[in-house]
């Protein structure tokens, strides 16, 4: 089976943050003997010849909502000229499924999608209408199947795979990559993505997983050795969830990778001792949300229960730790 991947990475709101979820996908689907490519949305010339090259019979894209109907309008398109099947996954998909009933679209995924598209690929043939996590469009039947669990070895899974971007200069230049040291999020921020997943995925499984810090070592010693990084990009809601697994990172990472690094973190789950760990193991800057300075509304209304003075005094802590060189 082929498999295209359509993306939008030079959209200048997206360009240095290579799609994590869509290169896992790419990595599950060669591992299990699919024939894969991705396609660069802006690089797409007007008869999509690269594509008809290419003869997928699936077409997948990874969609935000807003940036839904860019994608399913150029679906659309398409499929006047292609014979395939649209498989549309990420935020927008995973939380509004009704887009099943846009024209052009066949099947919608949602949640984490590795098992769920390797199946598709080996039964797109035959009957695929029972497929776990996903919602399939097929002789004007809609089949809503259940999400099926959280995938929790995250060490099993293959690194994503980035070679397919490789094609394109402008991503081969860039000497930043970003990585995942894990997935889900301890907190349920009314806000975000994963106070709603996660009531999504409720009896699933286990929702915060980390990546050994040795697998997660391995992936980046690999990506760093082929291309010559000089900057590393940590794309972990809070990368400081676990201060065991920051020890052992702050003592394996310097040795192996000497990259300096971004992370994201939250006032409450840091102390002087984990920005200390943080310093140690190389790391450059960090971003910590702070929302609005009303604790009222940061405590009432956005579910962040954390006091002023202890954004100040993490913020202080953090600027006399982690500074630039």
């Amino acid at each position: 089976m082929r498999v295209a991947f359509i993306t939008d990475y030079f959209n200048k709101s997206h360009f240095g943050r290579e799609p994590l979820g869509v290169l896992h996908l790419v990595a599950a689907l060669k591992q299990s003997g699919a024939d894969v490519d991705l396609f660069e949305v802006s690089q797409l010339n007007r008869e999509f010849g690269d594509l008809k090259k290419f003869k997928p019979g699936i077409i997948a894209y990874s969609v935000k909502t807003g940036y839904h109907r860019k994608f399913t309008e150029l679906n659309f398109e398409l499929k006047k000229s292609l014979g395939f099947i649209s498989l549309f996954g990420g935020p927008h998909a995973t939380f509004y499924p009704e887009l099943i009933n846009k024209p052009g679209v066949d099947i919608v995924c949602r949640g984490e999608a590795d098992t769920a598209i390797v199946e598709l690929s080996r039964n797109i043939k035959g009957d695929y209408s029972q497929t776990e996590n996903c919602w399939v469009k097929k002789d004007g039947i809609i089949h809503k199947n259940n999400l099926g669990r959280l995938i929790e070895d995250l060490d099993a899974l293959p690194f994503p795979d980035r070679a397919v971007f490789e094609k394109y200069p402008l991503f081969r230049k860039f000497r930043m990559r970003n990585f995942l040291a894990g997935r889900g999020c301890l907190y349920e921020c009314t806000y975000c993505y994963n106070s709603a997943f996660r009531k999504l995925c409720s009896g699933k499984g286990r929702y915060v997983r980390s990546r050994s810090v040795i697998n997660l070592v391995r992936e980046i010693e690999a990506e760093a050795g082929k291309n010559k990084l000089n900057f590393i990009n940590f794309e972990d809601d809070i990368f400081v969830q676990d201060r065991n697994w920051l020890a052992e990172f702050a003592r394996v990472y310097p040795s192996a990778i000497k990259l300096p690094f971004h992370c994201h973190v939250k006032a409450d789950m840091i102390d002087e001792e984990s920005i200390i760990l943080l310093k140690e193991a190389g790391c450059f800057s960090v971003s910590m949300g702070v929302e609005t300075a009303s604790e009222a509304i940061r405590s009432k209304i956005l579910n962040r229960r954390m006091t002023n003075e202890l954004i100040e005094r993490h913020k202080y802590c953090l600027t006399e730790y982690v500074r630039d060189p």
